[in-house]
């Protein structure tokens, strides 16, 4: 197992995106959960030459969260990728509980042998890329890439009344409440910068009197 650190001070980060890349680009399947997912994570990775080469031959099995973050253009470019390629599927999961959906992990299944990637990155453009994050890799034999594949099944059989299609009511009310509070909070933003703006104004002006 190596223990990676994605630091975007570095000269040349390490990136969870690339690791990502380089597993998927040759994988036969993979199982992936993220608690956050945004259009433009999707598109870094599913529009990298080398993983959408390989989309038309490997299953993909996707179970992200929405408890935050994953609006309605993440839905809608998962539903482009569902209708796009056969071995695409992806559910939503909606904890029945008070917790919320956290999980970050990729499963890789290249012929009978796999990697895990688990770590605090989401499928996002920071998780990915811009974000100070940690990720393990960790090469897994025959058996262990087996049990993987069945504890992968069983969770989502034993949680089969939390997971949603990308098309449930519950899901794209979800999405528009995140897409509606990402809006706020960057008009908030930007009437925080505007009010910096004029006090340093203001400032500089008095300097001067």
């Amino acid at each position: 197992m190596s223990l990676i650190f994605q630091d975007p001070n570095e000269p040349a980060p390490s990136l969870l995106l690339n690791e990502l890349i380089s597993h998927f680009k040759d994988a036969d399947a993979i199982y992936c959960a993220f608690a956050f997912v945004t259009a433009r994570g999707l598109n870094l990775l599913f529009n990298q030459d080398e993983v959408k080469a390989n989309l038309g031959q490997m299953k993909v099995s996707l179970l992200v969260g929405m408890d935050a973050i994953t609006d309605t253009k993440a839905i809608e470019k998962l539903s482009v990728l569902c209708a796009t390629h056969e071995n695409f599927s992806a559910q939503v999961f909606l904890p029945r509980t008070g917790g919320i959906f956290h999980p970050k992990f990729s499963l890789v299944k290249i012929g009978n042998t796999g990697v895990a990637i688990t770590g605090s990155g989401n499928l996002t453009n920071g998780g990915l890329k811009t974000n100070v994050e940690a990720f393990a890799v960790t090469q897994i034999d025959q058996e262990a890439t087996r049990v993987m594949e069945e504890n992968w099944a069983k969770f989502l059989s034993a949680n089969s009344g939390c997971l949603f299609s990308l098309d449930s009511n519950k899901v794209i009310e979800a999405a528009k409440q995140n897409a509606a509070l990402k809006k706020l909070q960057e008009e908030s933003a930007r009437k925080q910068v505007r009010k910096l703006i004029l006090t340093s104004s203001q400032k500089m002006k008095a300097l001067f009197l």
